[in-house]
């Protein structure tokens, strides 16, 4: 990504200037990421496959085209923002589900330039239900995004180190997305996209699922059914397909078909 392209990413997420360039800034940069371009499926349900991963085209479809996308489109445009920013990032993949893929979830882990430690961070803006905030990689330790906590959890499988993102909402845990220690390279994750593209198993295949964040929290359309809070109140309503389905999308996320 280059400095033109950094410039108009960020005015796609409502940023007029480069954040910080500390975990500050990224956490920043991550808030209005999350505001701003939806989690979305709607290409593999048209039909519009193999997904353009290369770097030109996503910033072509989610700057360009204000669409959104789903993990592997959303954190690969990130990782490349946060590159063009200075930053230190990786990817790495997570399995969401016990007997899932490692390669079901791609997520970025980024280094602090203001910390002499060195300790990472998770930081994620692909993940349908998602982290709020970045989270420093530090297995054991209760942390709060700002609208719930989280932990990470060292576990022990086929002699290998695991590590399990586990979500905590009022006391409640639930398991997010579980990884090794390894970093990886774009094209590790073509075998799962494709399964998610093609497959017919695969959940971005089964009806639509539009994510983005709201002032109160976490708005869904999942299938033709909208959640959304505000004023502290959850509602919940089904949409009328096609009538209201491209209204929706454009007036609650944000988006352009």
């Amino acid at each position: 990504m280059d400095a033109q392209q950094l410039t108009a990413y960020l005015e796609r997420i409502g940023l007029d200037a480069e954040p910080s360039h500390d975990i500050a800034g990224i956490a920043k940069l991550q808030r209005a990421h999350l505001e701003t371009v939806p989690f979305e499926n709607l290409d593999i349900l048209d039909g519009r496959v193999p997904l353009d991963l290369a770097e030109d085209g996503l910033f072509d479809k989610i700057v360009m085209r204000r669409r959104g996308g789903i993990c592997y489109e959303l954190n690969f445009l990130y990782a490349a923002a946060l590159r063009a920013m200075g930053f230190d990032v990786e990817l790495f993949g997570g399995r969401i589900y016990d007997d899932g893929d490692e390669f079901d979830h791609v997520f970025l882990m980024v280094k602090d330039p203001a910390d002499s430690q060195g300790v990472p961070w998770i930081t994620d803006v692909g993940f349908a239900y998602n982290i709020a905030a970045p989270i420093r990689f530090a297995p054991g330790v209760v942390q709060d995004d700002g609208r719930c906590q989280y932990r990470i959890d060292e576990t022990g499988a086929d002699g290998e180190t695991w590590y399990q993102v586990m979500r905590i909402v009022d006391g409640a845990e639930s398991f997010m997305f579980a990884f090794r220690d390894v970093r990886r390279e774009p094209a590790e994750f073509d075998s799962r996209r494709s399964f998610f593209e093609t497959d017919p198993s695969s959940r971005f295949l089964k009806g639509p699922l539009v994510c983005i964040d709201g002032e109160e929290g976490r708005i869904t359309l999942s299938m033709r059914h909208l959640k959304e809070t505000k004023d502290g109140v959850v509602s919940e309503r089904d949409i009328d397909y096609p009538d209201e389905f491209n209204e929706t999308l454009a007036s609650v996320f944000k988006m352009q078909m």
